[in-house]
This record gives C-alpha cells, structure tokens and sequence, in this order.
C-alpha cells in the first residue's frame, strides 16, 4: 500500500509537468500562428536599422573630410569596424527574411519556428553592435 504523501507529492510533480508542458505548447502555437506578424516586424527592424547605418556611415564620411584624418584615425578605424560588422549581420538577416519569406504558409512558419532563435541571436550581436557605435560616437564628440 503506498503512502498517501507519495501519492499526493506524485500527482503534484505529474501536475506540474502537466502545466509546463501546456505552456511550452500554448507559446509554440502561439508563435507559429503569429509568424507572419514576427516576420514583418523583423523585417521592419532591418529597414530602419539599415537607414540608421547609412546615416552613421554618412557622418563617418563626413567627419573624415572636415577633420585632420591623422586625429581621428583611431576612431573612424573603431567606427569602420563596427560598422562592418552591422552590416554584416543586417545581411544575415535579411538573408534568414528571404529564406522565411511571408510565413503565410505552415511550411514557412514551421521554418520559422526553427529559425527563431538564430534571428534572436542575430537581433542580440546587432544590438551590442548598435550600442559600441553609440559609445564611440559618445565618446568622440567633440
């Protein structure tokens, strides 16, 4: 005869593995209805993360012609870098959008779901990316 604590403490523990289970599909369903939305509002984040680039590299060009270039070496080679690698991630993701398409389909939002986490990550590098150019153009402001 089994104990009742036993019994309750098991039911708990298969309760509560239960409800994790149920969540963990309820977010799975739940992104893959809303796929189509998420890939836009990436694909959205690109484009203005793309002008917010070209507008840095414009000051990038512009401080290189109205400054003494050997002054502002270290910082632009800093900038130019960091640019370089901005951009380097808007194109993976662009290149993930275009293999995502719309995701209108249950063939692309499934695609979706498993590329998800990489455009997570690609978001997470852009953003540290994006805050190292905004601390050097903090710090080089004259």
């Amino acid at each position: 005869m089994a104990d009742p604590f036993s019994i309750f403490a098991g039911a708990v523990s298969v309760t509560d593995v239960a409800v994790k289970t149920s969540l963990k599909l309820g977010s799975l369903i739940s992104d893959f209805r809303g796929a189509p939305t998420l890939i836009l509002a990436l694909s959205n984040e690109v484009i203005e993360i793309r002008v917010v680039l070209e507008r840095v590299k414009e000051s990038q060009q512009a401080v290189q012609s109205l400054r003494n270039p050997q002054h502002d070496a270290a910082f632009l080679a800093a900038l130019d870098d960091q640019l370089t690698k901005a951009k380097t991630i808007v194109t993976d993701l662009e290149s993930l959008i275009t293999t995502l398409s719309t995701g209108n389909s249950p063939t692309e939002r499934f695609r979706w779901l498993r590329k998800k986490k990489h455009a997570a990550d690609l978001k997470d590098e852009l953003k540290a990316v994006r805050e190292r150019i905004n601390e050097l153009l903090v710090a080089y402001n004259p």
